[in-house]
């Protein structure tokens, strides 16, 4: 699929393992990578072998990812068209949003 950022710290960490590393530690870091390949290498959300732990909506779909202890990756699924809250595993383009520790914004 095709990745887009929310904001520039995101993009950063996602291009650069050093500073991905740095931000998140080496654990979390790999657990990260690990993640965004599975969701590049997809054509679809249906495609990603690691379910979300939650899918929420309010003005946007926001998927949430687990990635190490209490650390988790929010992404938004993204279509050409505006979609339901049933059709996001068809999404084929994604923003990856911000990763949190509880509430508190890592990235």
């Amino acid at each position: 699929m095709e990745p887009a950022y929310l904001t520039e710290a995101m993009r950063l960490v996602s291009l650069s393992q050093r500073r991905a590393n740095k931000r998140l530690g080496d654990e979390t870091a790999a657990a990260f990578r690990a993640l965004l390949r599975d969701l590049e290498a997809a054509a679809t959300f249906s495609e990603v072998p690691i379910a979300p732990l939650a899918v929420r909506q309010s003005n946007r779909i926001l998927l949430t990812y687990g990635l190490n202890g209490s650390l988790v990756l929010e992404v938004e699924p993204r279509t050409r068209h505006e979609m339901t809250l049933q059709q996001w595993p068809e999404a084929h383009r994604f923003c990856l949003h911000r990763i949190l520790d509880d509430s508190r914004v890592i990235v």
